[in-house]
């Protein structure tokens, strides 16, 4: 019987020759493109476990991309990503905002890497991390107005958008280290005393929207943004409080979805993105309680405007992903989210690919999102991978898995055309249902 380690090899053997045998004669797999392969695979456990989870050609993809680019390497892997689905033309990057030390690392990242493996859209996480013009004692950070403006610039100049994201309702801090906002006004938080979740804010809590509409207003000056991502993801304590409880669960989200996007879409004229996992239901396409609602909020999603972008976030190793149907299907467009893993990007880029086929006229606005939780506040590991870089720990790791996943990305989406050129997004108040 085989070690799993020997398993593995075998098992990423036999892949590259079903693949090698797939290809024109002109352009056979190498053997040292299987040499080097199979070394792989005896050196990483974490490689061997992605052969094992996955399709085998999906695990030829994932490890093309720890190889070296270019020759056989990658002419096995187009191969692979030659698909019959439009390819989004929106590829974004999320990142956390840096401190106001690191705007320049942030700054090299936009010019000199990101197009390279087809970025056009930088989603920075702010939340409280900024000095506020409009309410400087809700600063968390040290990012000033002309930092944001001076990223703003670069990102243009290499032909990317930046989108800030504040995070509204949910994640507002945890128990004993809330954030700004909460810190300052304890009682405007959904629930008193112990959380078993991080911290979210009541939806009805009168004073609080007047302030946060401030913050957004200053994100979009700073950033000369036209469009700005707003979060509420995992919001897993809702409508708990003295003034909530009453409430349907799904009226309540939809009620403050529609005032935020009034204030964004119809008084700043922006376009509003947000995380769908609320308006997913769990038990209906068999999801946990995180990436889908397991507390009713779902429902919420038959009465908010359809020029909303909602971000489809997916971090599990699957091929296919009926949530991006579900949302898309809906009058919505998605850009599906992944994480660490390539089976999970392969998976949401196809999905939503398909859902622009369903409907054409959202082509200009589909879109792809590849977070990056791990990559240090403003990208500086994301950096240390593009320059090649041994891991020092897990979170050099991440950063690797996420380079890897967006060079397989660009491959995919240079095989075929994209869609026409056309406005980023496109959702006129005639175009939005509010049923």
């Amino acid at each position: 019987m085989l070690a799993p380690q020997s398993k593995a090899a075998h098992a990423g053997r036999a892949a590259i020759h079903a693949v090698g045998a797939s290809q024109p004669a002109a352009r056979p797999v190498s053997s040292s493109f299987r040499t080097a392969l199979g070394l792989s695979l005896l050196r990483g456990r974490r490689v061997a476990d992605l052969l094992r989870r996955s399709t085998w050609l999906a695990g030829v993809v994932a490890l093309a991309t720890l190889l070296p680019h270019g020759g056989t390497t990658s002419s096995a892997a187009a191969a692979v990503w030659q698909l019959n689905t439009p390819k989004p033309p929106n590829r974004a990057l999320l990142l956390f905002a840096p401190p106001h030390k690191w705007v320049h690392l942030t700054e090299a990242l936009c010019r000199d890497h990101l197009p390279g493996v087809g970025v056009n859209t930088l989603i920075l996480q702010v939340d409280y991390a900024f000095q506020f013009p409009s309410h400087p004692e809700l600063a968390d950070g040290d990012l000033t107005v002309q930092d944001a403006g001076r990223l703003a610039a670069t990102c243009r100049s290499a032909g990317i958008r930046v989108i800030p994201l504040f995070q509204l309702l949910g994640h507002q801090g945890w128990r004993h280290h809330p954030a700004a906002l909460l810190r300052l006004h304890p009682d405007w938080a959904e629930r008193r005393g112990p959380h078993r979740e991080s911290m979210a804010w009541c939806p009805q809590q009168p004073g609080l929207l007047p302030v946060v509409f401030d913050l957004m207003d200053d994100l979009l000056a700073a950033f000369g943004a036209d469009a700005i991502h707003v979060g509420m993801d995992e919001v897993l304590e809702f409508g708990e409080c003295a003034r909530c409880r009453t409430a349907d669960r799904g009226d309540l989200l939809a009620t403050l979805i529609r005032q935020v996007h009034a204030h964004i879409h119809e008084k700043r004229g922006a376009t509003m993105l947000m995380w769908a996992d609320r308006l997913l239901d769990a038990k209906r396409l068999r999801l946990n309680g995180y990436s889908a609602s397991a507390n009713g909020t779902w429902s919420a999603i038959e009465s908010i405007p359809r020029s909303i972008v909602l971000c489809d976030w997916q971090y599990r190793a699957a091929k296919h992903f009926p949530s991006v149907a579900y949302l898309a299907g809906r009058g919505f467009v998605v850009w599906g989210s992944s994480w660490k893993s390539l089976v999970a990007m392969r998976g949401l880029f196809t999905a939503v690919g398909a859902a622009v086929q369903t409907d054409p006229s959202k082509a200009a606005q589909s879109g792809t999102l590849q977070t990056c939780w791990s990559c240090g506040n403003g990208g500086g590991l994301l950096l240390r991978a593009f320059a090649g870089k041994a891991p020092r720990n897990h979170l050099d790791r991440d950063a690797i898995a996420v380079l890897n996943a967006m060079r397989t990305w660009h491959r995919a989406a240079v095989q075929e055309p994209t869609p026409p050129a056309g406005p980023l997004f496109v959702g006129a108040a005639s175009q939005e249902v509010a049923r």
